[in-house]
């Protein structure tokens, strides 16, 4: 369930009884992230977030920005509930493609050495430049 805080802000109660702070960021017309802030202050890693779609009739001027202290109000308890299921974690220690992957019997090795680099998907992600040359 939400719960009122000081000026206007908001925040969270999960099921596990952690209150995670609220906040809105990315507004577009019709969408917003609304990021779940952990209560540790000392970590950002924990932190959440998941995306806010309105309905409202200003969702259709492209011109339109959400404001955030608008989306904090119209989020019902209930739908708040929703996101935070949904949320996915705002940084994560698993390695983008191409970068590294550590296994257990070869330690960490470059993605293309397991054919997972570029040219193991037939330079499909390689592009020709002018001079004749390919470039990543």
């Amino acid at each position: 369930s939400s719960i009122s805080m000081k000026k206007g802000k908001r925040a969270f109660r999960a099921p596990d009884g952690t209150v995670w702070g609220l906040d809105v960021r990315a507004r577009g017309a019709s969408n917003a992230m609304v990021v779940f802030h952990h209560p540790d202050p000392s970590t950002s890693r924990l932190n959440r977030y998941a995306w806010y779609l309105s309905r409202s009739p200003e969702a259709r001027d492209v011109r339109y920005r959400l404001d955030p202290a608008d989306v904090l109000r119209a989020i019902t308890d209930d739908q708040l509930a929703m996101l935070f299921r949904r949320s996915m974690p705002v940084s994560t220690s698993v390695p983008g493609p191409g970068l590294a992957v550590e296994s257990a019997d070869r330690g960490i090795e470059d993605l293309s050495q397991d054919g997972l680099g570029p040219e193991g998907f037939g330079g499909a992600l390689r592009r020709e430049v002018p001079n004749g040359r390919s470039k990543p």
